[in-house]
């Protein structure tokens, strides 16, 4: 299936990130997160925190991820740098995280798409000297949520990968999605890939597709897939080339009736984590093409508007 003749293509968008990268601008902030790493983050972009973790450690320095409320709780120990990842820079949870890491006096940094928002005002106020950067989103490509953390990907790519052109990771997906009906998604992919299947379960989750479980496969296993019905939950397996022998024998072993779908790259490494998102938002985008999926058993997700707005207290952790 090809693209809208309206809709702008992925890999035109990598390349316009790409090349708007500023080089000293990109290695300043590596060298500013050298050592251990949290990065904390909210909502769909915990993904790419994901993908970024992964590739920081593989650096040689640990790295995790922390939502908001999770930070303001455990706080991080010393001699970590913060690292916070927004899209717009003004979501409540994120700057309350912000203002407690001020309080602590811990290194903070950040990765926005505004850089008039508060996040970044509230950083380089407190410290000029903090690794700040930009992400630039080309206004023709806003009406296309499928890309909006293209650019962090790229981004990440960009910072620890060979410096091959991105475009190349961004070439669209060629799948035919299963007609039996979703009641469930079992994302599955371990190390790189494993920000590919969280990506797929946000997105899922978000535009109400279908509840989700995210795991490798060996952890799918011991018990977690007990309460699916293996009729109408989608297994989505994320994979490279190392790892295809085993995702297919798993597969193999699924009751017949039950749906799957296989995504691989021929690409290793941050690469590979970033083919497999790039992958991962094309699957959605057909998801959601109208008549595409028939979802089961989702409710009306109004009652869940009172509680994203729920302003989270700052003073939780202290």
């Amino acid at each position: 299936m090809s693209d809208p003749a309206n809709q702008l293509s992925p890999a035109k968008l990598a390349q316009r990130i790409e090349s708007s990268l500023v080089g000293w601008r990109v290695t300043r902030l590596r060298e500013s997160l050298r050592g251990p790493v949290a990065i904390v983050t909210a909502g769909t972009l915990r993904a790419c925190a994901e993908l970024w973790a992964r590739a920081h450690e593989a650096s040689g320095h640990p790295s995790w991820v922390l939502s908001p409320y999770e930070f303001i709780e455990r706080g991080v120990p010393d001699g970590t740098h913060l690292l916070f990842l927004s899209r717009s820079g003004r979501h409540h949870d994120l700057l309350a995280a912000a203002r407690h890491a001020k309080r602590l006096r811990v290194p903070a940094h950040a990765v926005v798409s505004d850089g008039s928002s508060p996040l970044v005002s509230m950083l380089r106020q407190d410290a000029p000297e903090n690794g700040v950067l930009v992400l630039e989103f080309p206004e023709e490509f806003t009406g296309q949520p499928a890309l909006r953390a293209a650019s962090f990907a790229v981004l990440i790519a960009s910072m620890y990968g060979r410096g091959g052109p991105s475009a190349q990771l961004f070439n669209p997906l060629s799948v035919r999605l299963p007609e039996a009906p979703i009641s469930h998604l079992a994302a599955l992919g371990v190390g790189y890939a494993r920000a590919a299947a969280l990506d797929l379960a946000l997105r899922c989750r978000k535009t109400r597709i279908a509840a989700a479980t995210v795991c490798d496969a060996r952890e799918l296993s011991h018990g977690g897939a007990n309460p699916l019905d293996p009729a109408t939950t989608w297994f989505v397996f994320f994979y490279n080339r190392t790892k295809a022998a085993y995702a297919r024998r798993f597969a193999d072993r699924l009751p017949p009736e039950t749906p799957r779908l296989m995504v691989t790259t021929e690409h290793e490494g941050v690469e590979g984590g970033v083919h497999l998102m790039a992958q991962s938002a094309r699957l959605h985008q057909l998801m959601t093409a109208p008549g595409a999926v028939t979802s089961l058993g989702m409710s009306d997700a109004n009652w869940t508007l009172p509680l994203f707005y729920l302003s989270l207290d700052e003073t939780l952790g202290s």
